[in-house]
């Protein structure tokens, strides 16, 4: 279909209605994907120009036509790098059909669809754009990460180079959520993220997995963000007016132990089971959780049967807490050498942490015997509430200083304040252990 044949926007077939878009009240329209800003445009243009012969003789040398390729890419066996050298010669294809100004070719996308791959830029294309494109051209650069065939990285990002330039090439990428949050990365004030974060959550498809991907992992850098510079109650806002997941915090909300208040607060506010149990853990008032637990008024951003299962968790946790734990050494503790007792690749203990029949227990074991932390746990049997840790261990001044730290790789994060609130008995099980009666105890903030 001639789209030339079609003067206005309304007449246009409705099934093509879609990949355009009216711009002026005679009907005059353009592509979804066409730059508005004549200027902008040409100085994409200028580029691309530059790339036309370069990509052409790339084609010919190739000696590859577009049927070729499409037969190799319907190979299933295809060596894996094979395939990539055929997808990128039909990029370059792409490509330069749309710089002759002709449309790409259906047997392009057609085969791309059938292996599940987006259409985009050739590299050698992304390359040249990359490089070419001027530090501080915020309107080019928006352009760009408005593209879908475009995929923004530092190379092109650090070319913003202050937040004003941020925001412009921001307003114009915002609807498309992978690059709207690659620039909320890099913006330097704060404040300007969480606003650009904000009018972020109005273009997001809630059905879309990437979509949502980008604004977790942009959510939780500025979480950190305000973490790191103090900023909690701000946090703990954002947390409860649903802007913030508690998943966000999941990377320093263990730190908030000694503020249990905190989580709890947050922890009211989820909708996720899965985050609520994963946050409790690192709230040791027992008294804390059986009020949460019985409180008619929390978890209102649950649904209704999901609060049932969070009320039996927390009173799980809170009963554990009043329990006496059960402390295991599976095999002994080795020395750390003086020389190796901070570094953690030379690591020769590990321990667990979970709840098992109604109590907490922790178990600790060599890495010769238990090499990774999922052996510990297979070892003690069905376990909830996981978590872990390193132990080193090291002869001082005739007393055995004995330092709990560092998280599990499978597991992560342990409660420092579990651990304290279960001091003595861990204190005295490691002294059985070895031997000794006298050591010293070091519990760490895990991280």
């Amino acid at each position: 279909m001639k789209i030339d044949n079609f003067r206005t926007y309304d007449e246009l077939p409705e099934e093509e209605r879609g990949k355009y878009k009216k711009i002026s009240k005679k009907g005059d329209f353009v592509e979804v994907t066409a730059i508005e800003n004549i200027e902008v445009a040409h100085r994409i243009a200028n580029i691309e120009n530059e790339t036309f012969n370069t990509l052409n003789e790339m084609i010919r040398q190739s000696g590859i036509s577009v049927e070729e390729i499409i037969t190799k890419l319907e190979n299933k066996n295809l060596p894996y790098d094979e395939k990539n050298r055929m997808r990128e010669l039909l990029f370059q294809n792409a490509d330069l059909q749309r710089m002759r100004g002709q449309p790409i070719d259906t047997r392009i996308e057609d085969i791309l669809k059938k292996t599940y791959t987006n259409l985009s830029y050739s590299d050698l294309l992304k390359d040249r754009l990359k490089k070419e494109v001027e530090v501080g051209d915020a309107e080019v650069i928006g352009e760009l990460l408005k593209d879908e065939k475009f995929r923004a990285d530092w190379t092109i990002l650090k070319k913003l180079t202050n937040d004003d330039e941020r925001k412009l090439a921001f307003n114009i990428c915002k609807e498309r959520i992978t690059s709207a949050c690659s620039v909320i990365d890099v913006v330097q004030d704060i404040d300007l993220a969480l606003e650009m974060y904000h009018e972020t959550l109005a273009y997001a498809d809630d059905e879309s997995h990437s979509d949502r991907y980008n604004l977790e992992s942009a959510g939780g850098k500025l979480a950190n963000k305000l973490f790191n510079s103090g900023a909690i109650e701000r946090l703990v806002d954002l947390v409860r007016s649903g802007t913030f997941k508690l998943s966000y915090c999941k990377d320093f909300i263990h730190k908030f132990g000694d503020k249990p208040d905190i989580i709890v607060e947050m922890v009211r506010n989820s909708s996720s089971f899965d985050d609520i149990s994963h946050a409790i853990k690192f709230v040791v008032d027992s008294e804390l959780i059986t009020q949460l637990s019985k409180d008619s008024n929390g978890f209102k951003k649950l649904k209704p049967d999901e609060v049932e299962r969070v009320s039996k968790y927390l009173e799980q946790v809170a009963a554990a807490l009043n329990a006496e734990p059960e402390i295991t050494t599976l095999a002994d503790l080795i020395d750390d050498e003086p020389d190796q007792y901070h570094d953690l690749m030379q690591a020769k203990n590990k321990f667990v942490v979970g709840i098992q029949n109604g109590k907490y227990v922790i178990a600790w074991s060599n890495v010769k015997i238990h090499e990774y932390h999922k052996d510990i746990f297979a070892r003690i049997g069905r376990v909830d509430v996981k978590s872990g840790g390193y132990i080193s261990l090291n002869k001082k001044d005739g007393k055995i200083a004995i330092r709990m730290e560092q998280s599990s790789g499978d597991f992560g994060v342990y409660s420092r304040e579990l651990l304290e609130h279960y001091r003595t008995q861990i204190k005295k099980a490691l002294t059985d252990a070895l031997g000794t009666e006298e050591i010293e105890l070091d519990i760490q903030v895990s991280r």
